[in-house]
């Protein structure tokens, strides 16, 4: 069931690991330096509006401002989406026209139909890109490893790269 290559690399694994994470912490305290709260938390709790509503204590002065925070804006342009994909599955065969453009174009319009303003569906949009910068960079790394080891024809390679995959995986999962 399991191949001798995985069960000895998390052996290696089980018994590196633990001191490599021990020669990671510092030794002395005072090297921990403590992340401080973004600006954006520190002005909501100055001001007591809350970081997920501050587009609401905007002031609307201004054409431009009464605009992006309309939610008119947002609905407009999520149903012109969500036309161009009802269009898009009748014209083009239904389910079958449905790939990955299609499916970021649903998830598309629907964030701009739930949304409360085109302002805040940018803000939003903002936070998930800080949030998950990581996981966009890894993504294209793991699909070129896993290229490799698909393509490669040399058995003796391909022995030795399961245990380098599974290795760097891990290493880097420790990590984020």
């Amino acid at each position: 069931m399991f191949s001798i290559q995985t069960i000895v690399t998390v052996l290696i694994l089980f018994i590196t690991m633990p001191f490599v994470m021990r020669f990671m912490i510092p030794k002395d305290k005072h090297e921990i330096i403590e992340l401080k709260t973004s600006a954006k938390e520190e002005m909501a709790a100055a001001t007591g509006v809350s970081a997920s509503n501050e587009t609401k204590g905007y002031i609307q002065s201004t054409w431009a401002t009464k605009v992006e925070n309309n939610r008119f804006g947002s609905v407009f342009l999520g149903l012109l989406f969500l036309s161009y994909l009802i269009y898009h599955f009748y014209h083009n065969g239904g389910l079958t026209a449905l790939n990955l453009d299609v499916v970021n174009g649903i998830f598309f319009a629907a964030g701009l139909l739930f949304v409360e303003s085109p302002r805040r569906y940018v803000e939003m949009a903002g936070d998930a890109g800080r949030s998950m910068a990581s996981i966009v960079i890894q993504f294209p790394l793991y699909a070129g490893i896993m290229g490799m080891i698909i393509s490669c024809w040399d058995i003796t390679y391909c022995h030795s790269m399961v245990f380098f995959f599974i290795f760097n995986s891990r290493k880097m999962s420790s990590f984020i």
